[in-house]
């Protein structure tokens, strides 16, 4: 058989700049094909290893010059967005599983989360180091903090001790968008009392005292079904491992939305969808179908719709 990446790049998905997210389990013709077609890598060291996907051959393919740059994935199977995890774990798992503490060096880590990101997009002319004519998009790190201090080495600093709370300014094209925990284009107080009133994860009393009326197959859906109480559903919520929808697909993630696809839109649910679920009752709008499993699942959402 074929590779997927033989078969991307025989059908032309590589013809045009494009990305190739994880990239865990690829043979070495594969790199000389991602490199040859001038495809990036989005190497999501964190997502990786909480899935237990595997642990992608970076520093096979920076050897073999394929680009390489860092993303988070997202929260589902990360909970955090800090590229500065990514960078240092991306620098260690390969020191790890290979035994030699000399590849991936910081330089070269940070370097997958700027000028390697940059080329992902297409503007590596305009972004992804401080140079003169490109776009003022940087970030500021507070070095005097407890955790950076004494500085040795700047780059070290930067790849192995810094966190995004670290951070003390964010500049997108000459724009502060972030100075010293402030969000000078965000109301944070009125985001969180928004998310608060419309999501149910941060209000578990509210689910508590909705579930009573939620139709079978919406019970179902968020891992209320089956002998899984909403004391257990809760007690998950409890614990941060969010509620889980998704005992029945056998998921043990405990994870809200990665069960929420739904094959009628052929996407995930968001979450004011999930919300908007939750929040209607089988007194307001009875479902339409059947409660049984699968169908019912998709005709759930339909009819709540």
């Amino acid at each position: 058989g074929k590779t997927p990446a033989a078969i991307l790049a025989e059908n032309g998905v590589f013809n045009t700049r494009a990305t190739a997210a994880h990239c865990v389990w690829v043979s070495d013709a594969d790199m000389d094909l991602l490199r040859e077609k001038q495809v990036t890598v989005a190497h999501n060291p964190v997502s990786n290893l909480k899935l237990a996907s595997g642990i992608a051959p970076v520093a096979r393919m920076l050897e073999k010059g394929v680009n390489v740059a860092l993303g988070t994935d997202g929260v589902c199977s990360n909970n955090n967005h800090d590229l500065f995890e990514e960078i240092k774990l991306a620098a260690l798992l390969q020191k790890g599983i290979s035994g030699d503490p000399r590849l991936v060096p910081a330089q070269q880590a940070l370097k997958m989360a700027t000028r390697a990101g940059a080329f992902a997009q297409g503007r590596e002319q305009e972004i992804g180091q401080l140079k003169e004519g490109f776009d003022a998009s940087l970030i500021l790190v507070d070095t005097g903090k407890p955790g950076l201090y004494p500085v040795h080495n700047p780059v070290s600093t930067l790849a192995y001790s810094a966190r995004g709370g670290d951070v003390y300014l964010t500049m997108i094209r000459g724009k502060v968008l972030y100075e010293n925990g402030i969000y000078t284009t965000i109301d944070v107080e009125a985001l969180r009392a928004k998310l608060e009133e419309k999501c149910f994860i941060t209000k578990p009393e509210i689910l508590r005292k909705q579930v009573s009326q939620l139709d079978g197959t919406i019970k179902y859906l968020f891992g209320l079904s089956d002998g899984n109480s909403i004391e257990t559903v809760l007690m998950k919520y409890e614990h941060g491992n969010s509620i889980c929808v998704s005992t029945q697909a056998g998921c043990k993630m405990g994870c809200v939305f990665c069960a929420s696809f739904d094959p009628a839109r052929s996407r995930n649910l968001t979450p004011a969808e999930i919300c908007e679920i939750l929040e209607t009752t089988a007194a307001d709008k009875p479902s339409k179908k059947n409660n049984s499993v699968g169908s019912g699942r998709v005709d759930a959402f339909n009819a709540i719709k």
